[in-house]
């Protein structure tokens, strides 16, 4: 069973409520817009079944048509999907280089933290030395 409400079709098995409301539906995925509001095809909507012999589609489109928008779409998925190449081959780039700069940058801070380690215990040591005397 299906319900129409404006240009809104609700499967029967999603009833609830409506955010409190007295129309005993429930929102959500289950919701979907139908353009023509449950009307009969126009004659702008060609049906397969009324043009016999035809070499139309159900949407008024010739296979050439289809074929056309099929190839065109292939290519533009092909331009952006190299475009995703290169932008993941610039990312990975920039990321090598940044590693490098970490790597480096904490090369020097364990250095320097290796420099004052000894220097702070060379400082305890004669420290140690002079309190004794």
């Amino acid at each position: 069973m299906e319900f129409q409400m404006d240009s809104f079709s609700i499967s029967s098995r999603f009833k609830g409520s409506i955010s409190g409301g007295s129309k005993g539906f429930r929102t959500g995925p289950s919701i979907s817009c139908k353009g023509g509001g449950g009307r009969e095809p126009g004659p702008d909507r060609v049906q397969a079944s009324t043009t016999v012999g035809s070499t139309r589609t159900k949407r008024g489109r010739s296979p050439a048509d289809k074929e056309n928008k099929r190839i065109k779409r292939l290519l533009r998925n092909r331009v952006l999907t190299q475009k995703a190449r290169e932008r993941k081959k610039a990312y990975l780039t920039y990321l090598q280089v940044k590693v490098k700069e970490l790597e480096k940058n904490n090369g020097e801070l364990e250095e320097r933290l290796s420099t004052l380690q000894n220097e702070s215990q060379m400082l305890r040591h004669n420290e140690d030395g002079h309190s004794s005397s």
